[in-house]
């Protein structure tokens, strides 16, 4: 029998796809159970009465400062821990999300709560599906978005001391585009990811370090819809 090159070439490629997807899979699956976390920490915070005294006490500071320095080592540090590590890390950052975000759900109906919760859904979802699938080079967009991020950083904190609302809501509106535009980039940019050849460990503690990055988009878009759907005028 007369081998066929091509078409073991193509049998390759179709076993290479299939291991990719699978792996952004992985990505989507563990975002989802940091999601799961954070609403669960959140939701307990709130009617358990928690949420109440971390606002009240020195605990919320304690807390925000905690959650900032577990994602810088998430980020910076990834590399030198084990993927066991990272997977604990990324857990217990989405718990202390949902414990912080909790005191922020005080101020919404659950209504509106939900209503940004399904709007977040919907719009990051077809935003990854489109990063993912699309052949167009999304870098630039990505890199627009990156600056933009930096730029409304530097206007909240300057909003800080002006108390502006006309900036503030300008910040709002402008945080949505941008973390809509950095989903689709951080999807596509993910699949590349997984597609080189990587071992295993380095392989899962990709797929833990993916569903951070697009974790934090999600939650990103959500506050921000949750200000403009809760907006009172």
């Amino acid at each position: 029998m007369k081998y066929d090159q091509r078409e073991g070439n193509t049998l390759l490629a179709e076993e290479k796809q299939q291991l990719v997807a699978s792996v952004v899979t992985r990505v989507y699956l563990w975002m989802t159970l940091g999601l799961i976390a954070t609403a669960g920490a959140a939701y307990y915070a709130v009617f358990s009465g928690l949420a109440v005294s971390l606002i009240y006490s020195n605990s919320l500071f304690v807390l925000l400062i905690l959650q900032f320095g577990l994602v810088l080592c998430l980020n910076a540090g990834i590399n030198r821990m084990s993927a066991h590590a990272a997977v604990l890390g990324f857990l217990a950052y989405s718990v202390f999300t949902g414990l912080t975000i909790s005191t922020v759900l005080l101020a919404y109906a659950p209504a509106t709560v939900h209503g940004a919760f399904a709007t977040t859904a919907l719009m990051f979802g077809s935003t990854a599906l489109y990063g993912s699938v699309t052949k167009k080079d999304l870098t630039s967009l990505g890199s627009l978005a990156i600056m933009g991020l930096f730029g409304i950083i530097i206007a909240t904190i300057v909003n800080l001391f002006l108390g502006s609302v006309d900036l503030y809501w300008f910040v709002t509106y402008l945080g949505v585009i941008i973390f809509v535009a950095l989903t689709a980039y951080d999807a596509q940019r993910i699949k590349g990811m997984v597609s080189l050849d990587l071992d295993q460990e380095t392989k899962k503690k990709v797929v833990i370090l993916g569903a951070l990055t697009l974790y934090l988009n999600f939650i990103n878009l959500f506050l921000r819809l949750l200000r403009i759907l809760g907006r009172r005028d």
